[in-house]
């Protein structure tokens, strides 16, 4: 994971919420919805996995800048990041950092959806992150967590 690269995830809980409040509103335009912090791909893999499993020292660290030296190697943005700003002012919604939002617990952030009975009419089930961080680690490990 690139240690020299600048990144703002995003979180779909929030994304949602933000997304549900532009169609409410009838806003048009960009607006940028990520967490309010830089991090860099390796640091939010490591923490990640720290927060999930315990795991500390097991993401190896890489470089972008020498990666994309690489002959072939389509260009891409190294120190991006996005800014929400314009989303922060004109909707009055905060941003969680990225580590405010590995370490929240999830159902404390779904509003609507973490109700029991709105469960139920939607027929939806809810991973916990930790559920989410161990189906995704099960895809680089060829099965299940």
């Amino acid at each position: 994971m690139f240690s020299d690269q600048k990144i703002t995830p995003t979180f779909i809980d929030e994304a949602a919420k933000i997304i549900y409040l532009l169609l409410e509103e009838k806003k048009v335009g960009i607006y940028h919805i990520a967490s309010r912090d830089l991090t860099t791909p390796f640091e939010f893999a490591s923490y990640l996995l720290e927060k999930a499993r315990g795991a500390k020292g097991v993401v190896k660290e890489g470089s972008m800048k020498e990666s994309l030296k690489v002959p072939g190697r389509p260009p891409r943005s190294r120190l991006g990041g996005l800014a929400n700003e314009k989303t922060r002012k004109e909707l009055g919604i905060t941003l969680m950092t990225w580590k405010e939002a590995v370490d929240e617990p999830p159902r404390s952030r779904l509003g609507g959806l973490a109700n029991e009975k709105t469960r139920k009419e939607l027929g939806i089930t809810l991973m916990t992150w930790k559920e989410a961080v161990d189906e995704f680690v099960s895809q680089f490990k060829g099965g299940p967590a």
